[in-house]
């Protein structure tokens, strides 16, 4: 099957966060956004990306062990916009 990023719901229909489960990495798609943080199942901060008014983000995950993790996007505003992701 083939995939696309509007399968995938943030809670925010301006923001896609794809694939999930991910693997070696992650793709951050939107509009109006400053940061994502990822965050580790024990609420650990493992990674944080400036977006700078990008549209698409591609973020390097090969160096992290599997498991669950948490995000939050910054939008430009101050709305924070959460997730989850399971890495195989």
């Amino acid at each position: 099957a083939l995939f696309s990023p509007k399968d995938i719901t943030t809670g925010d229909p301006h923001i896609s966060v794809y694939p999930t489960p991910f693997n070696g990495e992650v793709h951050l798609e939107g509009e109006n956004m400053d940061k994502i943080m990822w965050f580790n199942a024990f609420g650990v901060k493992v990674a944080q990306y400036e977006i700078n008014s990008n549209t698409h983000t591609v973020m390097a995950t090969q160096t992290w062990p599997r498991g669950l993790y948490i995000y939050r996007i910054v939008r430009n505003s101050g709305k924070v916009v959460k997730g989850k992701a399971l890495k195989l």
